[in-house]
């Protein structure tokens, strides 16, 4: 069958049916422990609001151990980079309000205090890549997730209000996090039927 015929052949099969990529317009954002006083319709408006996201990425430091006639090198402490989200800033000020939220939980501008520990501001965030459905339970459309821990605002930018565009109002920040975790297997497997050619 010619559909079958549009992969590439590896060393271990001769299968080339194509699969369906995941579609980087197919995520959603989940906001855990963030800001104060916000309720479920706060969380999901901010949510919503996400035009774009950023994924993890790590670097080692690198330990380098001369020897003999060489060199040879090591993975050493390693480091999770900012990520980056921009939001669209909506006339109801939900999305600016739930930000600044976080913002004075981390540090109180008005009073100058701030709170004894990082655990009392620090907040979990999840990506979430979807299957594109839109039916039943919104749990079964998720096809992986990744989990940043310990995050916290790094920087917030209002950006611009400006007289030559129609372009949307935003807000971009930056989160730094101490760990994150990668999950796929507790969640929809792709069917192999499910090919693009």
């Amino acid at each position: 069958m010619s559909l079958k015929k549009f992969g590439v052949p590896t060393v271990n099969s001769d299968a080339t049916i194509v699969l369906m990529p995941k579609l980087q317009y197919r995520f959603s954002i989940d906001f855990i422990n963030f800001g104060t006083g916000l309720g479920t319709s706060d969380y999901d408006q901010l949510s919503r609001n996400v035009t774009n996201i950023s994924k993890p990425t790590m670097q080692h430091d690198e330990v380098t151990l001369d020897v003999y006639n060489s060199k040879i090198f090591m993975a050493g402490k390693h480091t999770w980079t900012p990520i980056n989200v921009t939001f669209r800033d909506d006339v109801n000020n939900k999305t600016s309000a739930a930000l600044n939220s976080q913002i004075n939980r981390q540090v109180n501008h008005l009073e100058q205090s701030a709170p004894a520990a990082a655990a009392a501001y620090k907040f979990k965030l999840s990506i979430r890549s979807l299957t594109g459905e839109n039916t039943g339970v919104a749990g079964t459309h998720t096809l992986d997730r990744w989990d940043l821990f310990g995050c916290y605002i790094d920087n917030i930018n209002y950006n611009e209000a400006a007289y030559n565009t129609s372009e949307p109002m935003t807000i971009s920040i930056s989160v730094k996090y101490d760990n994150a975790i990668y999950n796929y297997e507790d969640f929809v497997q792709p069917d192999p039927s499910l090919a693009t050619s």
